[in-house]
């Protein structure tokens, strides 16, 4: 009986370990830890990315002209039936860290998220700056983070968009740096991206 007991306070534990480290962000390599995969990238001089070490680990790199990089996420093929999403409307949140890029550090910023119905018509969005608009970046770190709620039916995608653009004009990669990406959807136990603890969505986090 005792070893009964033993056995299933171990699997308890096991569960509990496995449970905190899952990971549902459904973006691809939103923390630059594969280089550039998983992205559709903006083309022209002085729009070309790169992956560099920064405070979390590789994070990407923006270059003198607007550099932007898009992914849309197929919510059916990452395992959401229609039926879940439309009955359901699981909340989805989102986040992306942000900082300018030594020596001045005011560089440009925008990030857009837009849900998307089968056909591409966008169904709901949020937009923090614009590359009319933008934000300009300091020498720490920033956050977008939201969530969508209540968004009615018919959602099958997520498209994530952003865009930097350096300060000096300079040649090579001196923009605005970006790092861990998320999508969620429903609810996120660990984002398992950054190291310590930050805040996603209203939820205190932590991979240390």
């Amino acid at each position: 009986m005792r070893f009964l007991h033993v056995l299933l306070l171990a699997l308890m534990s096991t569960m509990s370990i496995h449970a905190f480290g899952q990971c549902n962000n459904v973006l691809t390599n939103g923390n630059a830890s594969s280089g550039l995969t998983g992205w559709n990238f903006s083309s022209g001089t002085g729009t070309t990315w790169t992956v560099q070490n920064g405070t979390y680990g590789p994070a990407f790199v923006a270059s003198y002209n607007w550099t932007t990089m898009n992914q849309t996420v197929d919510l059916w093929a990452n395992g959401y039936s229609t039926s879940y999403l439309d009955n359901q409307q699981p909340e989805i949140s989102y986040m992306q860290m942000y900082r300018g890029h030594t020596v001045n550090y005011a560089d440009k910023y925008y990030y857009k998220i837009e849900l998307r119905s089968a056909t591409n018509q966008v169904i709901a969005s949020y937009n923090l700056g614009s590359q009319t608009s933008p934000i300009t970046t300091t020498s720490a770190w920033d956050t977008v983070a939201g969530s969508f709620t209540n968004y009615g039916s018919g959602v099958r995608y997520v498209r994530v968009e952003f865009g930097g653009d350096d300060a000096e004009f300079w040649a090579g990669n001196y923009g605005t740096i970006v790092d861990n990406s998320v999508v969620s959807v429903a609810n996120i136990i660990n984002a398992h991206i950054c190291s310590g603890t930050y805040i996603f969505n209203g939820q205190v986090l932590s991979t240390s």
